[in-house]
Parts: structure tokens; sequence; C-alpha cells
């Protein structure tokens, strides 16, 4: 195999297991904050979340 070719597809392995991991970590993240939608601490989050957005540091 081309020295090329095998760059390119070890490469290509590991961009694909880090979106991989990466959507998993998402999903993850998505599904704690459904399941605990009603808590305080989530609520500080989307507040801090939606801060750092709108580019305001308080």
């Amino acid at each position: 195999m081309a020295w090329t070719m095998f760059t390119a597809l070890m490469l290509m392995t590991v961009s694909f297991w880090a979106y991989s991991f990466a959507m998993a970590f998402a999903r993850s993240r998505a599904m704690i904050l459904e399941r605990e939608t009603e808590r305080d601490w989530v609520a500080g989050a989307v507040r801090a979340q939606r801060r750092w957005a709108e580019g305001s540091t308080t």
C-alpha cells in the first residue's frame, strides 16, 4: 500500500472515531439535560450558556 494511501486511511479512521465519540457525548449530555429539566442546576447551566453565547461576562 502506498504511503499516501495509508496516511489518508489512518487519518479518516481517527477522524471517524473522534466524531463518533463526540456524538456519543453530545447525545449523553442531551439525555441528561432532558431527564433533569426541572432541576435548578439545569436552569443555571442554560442561563450561563445563553450569556456566553451572547458574549456577556456577567
